[in-house]
């Protein structure tokens, strides 16, 4: 009997699936069966998908399901810029001065230097929107305090809390433009048991501008992957080497891997399946920045990792996914486990 499939995806369509899949053994469940357990023995469900209503994804939560796309989490939501700051630098110090920018809470910037440049977020935040550069404390008062949600962007939630974060000053640049490194990382729950794994490729993210320290528009600071042209996005590490030489990429691979590492040992990850799955998997995106002194820093970690931009680069996302999981193979391929 051919075991049935459910996708529910912003990002992936159900034939992104169904080609890495024996369809002798898989056949594709339309929607309206989802709540059919008889019927369905694996969904995809991704947390940026809008093809449920609230009820129907509480109800989600209740299926019992051979896997189900959505961990719980155990800790402090890491995917919260702040909370993710605050939890590394009460765990472990070194680490935060290693990998992480300063933070200041809205409502405690007495300590920011006029002259000196700050980025202020709004938490939940999403694509970049509402994100700011200043050079003036007096200045992200008064933005913080008179902003108002673009009529134009209507998925933009109101912020609950602003932070304001150190600028990194420094970035490396290419062609001219800054650039951040988007790393997927997918978690695993089996049985119980977690595993972790990073693609082996990662998109790099430049801005639409040339950098110019000067000119705070935010199409010079902004790496966010909807404004980048599809021609200009490039992979980490083929293209680093190509751009930057061997030496150089096999250091920000390793310190990458340590900051990875450092993550883990402070328990960032930390999660379980919902009661009535008996397998479950997340992805997430771990956003890099490079100075020009070729140091890592790391700028969050999001639960919206933006996995379309990806399909076209990473060929073999869902194929290293679905040996993972459906599959329940040790080895996906073009995934490498981390723990």
């Amino acid at each position: 009997m051919s075991k049935g499939i459910c996708i529910l995806s912003k990002y992936f369509t159900e034939n992104d699936f169904m080609k890495h899949l024996d369809k002798n053994k898989f056949k594709y469940i339309s929607k309206k069966n989802i709540f059919d357990k008889k019927k369905v023995y694996y969904i995809y469900f991704d947390r940026g998908t809008g093809y449920l209503n609230k009820i129907e994804k509480n109800k989600l939560w209740n299926i019992e399901t051979n896997n189900l796309s959505a961990l719980k989490l155990n800790n402090p939501n890491f995917t919260d810029k702040s909370n993710l700051n605050e939890y590394i630098k009460k765990k472990d110090n070194k680490l935060y001065k290693k990998y992480f920018m300063k933070q200041f809470d809205i409502n405690n910037i007495n300590k920011l230097k006029d002259n000196c440049l700050y980025i202020t977020k709004p938490i939940p935040g999403f694509a970049g929107l509402g994100v700011k550069v200043f050079n003036n404390k007096n200045k992200i008062i008064k933005y913080t305090n008179t902003f108002k949600n673009p009529k134009n962007k209507e998925y933009m939630k109101t912020p609950e809390r602003w932070i304001v974060e150190e600028y990194i000053k420094n970035p490396l640049l290419i062609n001219n433009k800054k650039f951040h490194i988007r790393v997927t990382l997918l978690c695993l729950c089996n049985k119980g048991i977690n595993r972790i794994y990073i693609h082996k490729h990662s998109l790099i993210f430049p801005a639409k501008h040339k950098y110019n320290i000067k000119n705070l528009n935010m199409n010079i600071h902004n790496t966010h992957g909807t404004l980048t042209e599809s021609s200009e996005k490039k992979l980490f590490p083929r293209d680093f080497i190509t751009l930057f030489g061997k030496e150089k990429t096999k250091k920000i691979k390793n310190d990458i891997k340590k900051l990875l590492k450092g993550l883990l040992n402070n328990n960032t990850f930390n999660f379980d399946c919902f009661e009535n799955s008996k397998n479950c998997f997340e992805f997430y995106g771990i956003d890099i920045m490079i100075t020009d002194t070729f140091k890592i820093k790391c700028l969050e970690i999001n639960e919206k990792p933006g996995l379309k931009n990806f399909l076209k680069h990473m060929p073999n996302l869902i194929k290293g996914l679905t040996d993972l999981t459906i599959h329940n193979k040790k080895k996906g391929i073009d995934y490498i486990r981390i723990k």
